[in-house]
């Protein structure tokens, strides 16, 4: 029985492994991949220092490599903290100044916004960005380790990971209001909030 969020991820590859789980246009990946992604994703964020109930936010268009931050943030005992893609770079760092959150998950194009309000984000440490670093030059950010994705997620592949023991009534999410009347605010979500939406939602379908 899924008890926290990633057991979800844990029992559909375990049912239907080679079943298509998420499409992004002419993409797709299986269970078992999004699985195999989001357990390497945990252990590339234990390796960069995420530990039980440290936020991590992400600020990605529609992805796979969404999904997998979700469920390998989950795995890792940490919280996500979802930025929303319109948001501004003021409330990006408002974001992860008021969630505290201590690394970053995003794609290269997004770094100069990041960079620029560097400042205002005391907690961030590490950026992992995903994409094509070449397409752009990576801004000066001192202070915070900048992580490739995919070699990081390739390295974390081989990796010893302890696991991490995680409850229901864990925090799991932060998520955040839109900011269009006043500063974004966050409502925190435990396992069992999301287990059980996932559930109604499956249910109802």
């Amino acid at each position: 029985m899924e008890r926290v969020l990633h057991d979800l991820a844990i029992t559909a590859a375990a049912e239907c492994p080679d079943k298509d789980a998420v499409f992004l246009k002419d993409e797709k990946r299986t269970y078992a991949e999004i699985l195999r992604d989001s357990r390497n994703m945990a252990a590339a964020l234990w390796r960069v220092g995420v530990r039980k109930g440290d936020r991590v936010g992400f600020l990605y268009e529609k992805s796979f490599e969404k999904v997998v931050s979700i469920f390998g943030i989950s795995m890792a005992g940490g919280v996500f903290v979802p930025v929303r893609k319109m948001s501004l770079g003021d409330q990006v760092a408002h974001i992860m100044a008021d969630s505290g959150a201590t690394v970053m998950i995003s794609t290269y194009s997004r770094l100069a916004i990041l960079a620029e309000h560097l400042k205002d984000m005391p907690t961030l440490k590490t950026i992992i960005a995903s994409g094509n670093r070449a397409s752009q030059p990576v801004p000066a950010m001192p202070g915070v380790a900048l992580v490739d994705y995919e070699e990081e997620l390739a390295h974390a592949g081989n990796a010893e990971f302890p696991g991490v023991h995680v409850v229901e009534p864990d925090l799991v999410a932060i998520l955040y209001t839109s900011g269009s009347t006043g500063r974004p605010k966050g409502v925190v979500l435990t396992h069992l909030n999301l287990v059980a939406g996932a559930r109604t939602v499956s249910e109802f379908l």
